[in-house]
């Protein structure tokens, strides 16, 4: 191997056990996102309530701008097609 070889070897192995180093030396930030939601009492005679969806339709639309109260399911597709 040429000299050069050998520093660019040096320094990406270095950057390498660096970055090991400093993974398992540094303490943990943040705090986790959960993923798991608690879902309602399946026994309880509640109906469910539609959720509001806002969006920001840009671009080739008729109505561009921030469209809002378009519910779930195929409204949803109803919504934007008529933006």
């Amino acid at each position: 191997m040429k000299p050069w070889q050998h520093i660019l070897l040096g320094i990406l192995l270095g950057l390498l056990f660096a970055g090991i180093i400093l993974l398992f030396i540094l303490p943990q930030r943040g705090t986790p996102i959960p993923l798991v939601t608690v879902t309602a009492n399946p026994s309880a005679n509640t109906t469910p309530e539609a959720e509001t969806i806002k969006v920001e339709l840009a671009g080739a639309v008729k109505q561009p701008g921030h469209q809002s109260g378009i519910g779930g399911g195929g409204q949803t597709a109803r919504g934007l097609r008529s933006a």
